[in-house]
């Protein structure tokens, strides 16, 4: 339907793993046109919402009209623990779309209607409904600029709900949003861009969209749903470029330049919340996503410490936080023997969270005679969150968590059916003396009479380093059936929290047969 009602998220493909279903004929096509694409070619083949239902879709020709519908279930609108018991729920969604200009102006606009209806149970359940109207369009002007939007309302009724949030403030559950995006090609501006506004609030949710959810009174298949198989909520993401999350305000902007045979794509996002609502910052790991997303898949407590969460190729890390009127001095010292377990202090006397955003991806290409050819893809980023509104990721004693992340690729074509392909990746992440702290590591004190007198707490803080090194090869067989290996070592440690730590092999082969 459309990105705020039924879409899909917008993630970086990693481009040494394989897609289970990657749809190329040739296999260094797909390192071709991660060079030549500006777009992320991958991400749409990870749809968000299964359904299990039916779909019906009408065309008006001469009025240039379609009607699309949708009636039943998706994975988002039943709980795991329920999907065979016939949990009463059921996600309908409707789009009316029209061509509206087709001269030197030339477009779509679509009305979109997403509604999931659910009760807590059979006899006598409580309301558990989500509604979301919206209003989008995309347009091209004189062939060179693309200016496209969403506008939409939502509204929330379920337990949680209502005993929470509406005793407490009041609230009547609805919340809007909206999206407004600029695009200049080359033939508008030397470096083509893009720049994007957002504006949504937290009551505007659809796990079946592109938003990602920062609400925690919608649960993922519904209100039965126990927090720890809760896969869509990230309260506070540390976002990526061109991701939209509720309870945000932010704007993304993309650029790109070629330069001979070099291309650089330049990623800036800077974002902040709307209400404080949670006292925990969501990031993502890069390095060995796939793998790690694989440990303990779906369960949104993993690890050692009980903060990892993981999804289908993603993997996630949630940290607590404590207020911006954190004195060192005034943590309850809950236990001394050792080692120190802190009880962090509230949120709610802190700022608001800014989220910062920096990403550079440079590639580059080349024929060696006239059948080898090289492909060299390297992506960075730098990730921090930090209090209040910042116009630039410094890290400082105001940021919370930074996160940088380096990944090298490279593709070399050997021969018209043999390609292979290399991959080294890093990432650093670390949080600060008001993110959870260690209990491993004791802290340092000033007065060793007086164990209640912390004065650092810098030894204790999340301090990750997790990489890879990889290798591959693919092999074309005919023009429908190829073989791909990839081989992989992999490592994460964090110094001060000494269980989080692990390392080892993974290899794959897959045959891949298009009928």
């Amino acid at each position: 339907l459309s990105r705020f009602t039924m879409g899909q998220p917008e993630y970086r493909d990693n481009y040494f793993e394989r897609l289970p279903w990657d749809w190329y004929r040739k296999s260094f096509t797909r390192y071709q046109e991660y060079y030549s694409l500006s777009s992320n070619i991958g991400q749409q083949q990870l749809g968000r919402s299964p359904l299990q239902g039916f779909i019906a879709e009408l065309e008006w020709l001469p009025m240039q009209v379609n009607f699309k519908a949708i009636f039943g279930r998706t994975n988002r609108s039943v709980a795991l623990s329920k999907s065979l018991s016939g949990f009463p729920s059921v996600t309908h969604g409707y789009r009316l779309e029209k061509v509206i200009f087709e001269r030197q102006v030339r477009g779509v606009a679509g009305l979109n209607l997403y509604q999931k209806r659910a009760h807590t149970d059979f006899i006598g359940g409580e309301k558990d409904y989500n509604t979301i109207g919206a209003f989008d369009f995309a347009l091209k002007v004189v062939n060179k600029v693309n200016i496209s939007g969403e506008f939409g309302v939502g509204k929330l009724d379920n337990p949680y709900f209502r005993d929470t949030t509406v005793i407490a403030t009041g609230e009547n559950g609805t919340g809007a949003g909206g999206v407004l995006k600029f695009e200049f090609d080359k033939r508008a501006v030397l470096w083509p861009f893009s720049v994007e506004y957002y504006y949504i609030h937290k009551n505007l949710v659809s796990l079946d969209g592109s938003i990602i959810n920062s609400n925690g009174a919608v649960n993922d298949g519904g209100y039965g749903t126990e927090s720890v198989y809760d896969a869509q909520l990230n309260a506070n993401m540390s976002n990526e470029v061109g991701q939209l999350a509720n309870n945000r305000s932010g704007v993304n902007l993309k650029l790109e330049a070629t330069l001979k045979d070099f291309k650089v794509q330049f990623g800036y996002s800077v974002s902040q919340e709307l209400m404080n609502t949670s006292d925990t910052i969501t990031m993502q790991h890069r390095v060995n996503s796939f793998s790690r997303s694989r440990f303990r898949p779906w369960f949104q407590a993993g690890g050692p410490y009980g903060r990892i969460k993981s999804t289908w190729f993603r993997t996630f890390e949630t940290v607590d936080i404590g207020n911006e009127s954190y004195d060192p001095n005034q943590r309850e010292a809950v236990k001394f023997s050792g080692t120190e377990v802190d009880s962090i202090a509230g949120n709610q006397g802190r700022d608001l969270l800014g989220f910062n955003v920096i990403e550079l991806l440079l590639k580059y290409k080349k024929k060696i005679g006239k059948k080898h050819e090289i492909v060299l893809l390297n992506f960075s980023s730098i990730n921090t969150v930090k209090e209040g509104f910042n116009a630039f990721s410094k890290i400082d004693d105001k940021t919370y968590t930074s996160l940088l992340f380096n990944d090298f690729t490279a593709a070399f074509k050997l021969t018209e059916k043999v390609s292979l392909v290399g991959n080294y990746a890093i990432e650093r992440f670390k949080g600060s003396e008001r993110t959870t702290l260690s209990p491993d590591v004791a802290a340092k004190y000033e007065d060793s009479n007086d164990p209640t007198r912390i004065t650092n707490n810098k030894d204790r803080i999340i301090n990750q380093t997790g990489q890879m090194y990889a290798v591959g090869i693919d092999y074309d067989i005919n023009k429908t059936t190829s073989v791909h290996l990839r081989t992989k070592y992999m490592t994460h440690e964090d110094k001060n929290f000494v269980k989080d730590k692990f390392s080892g092999f993974e290899t794959n082969f897959e045959l891949k047969i298009f009928f």
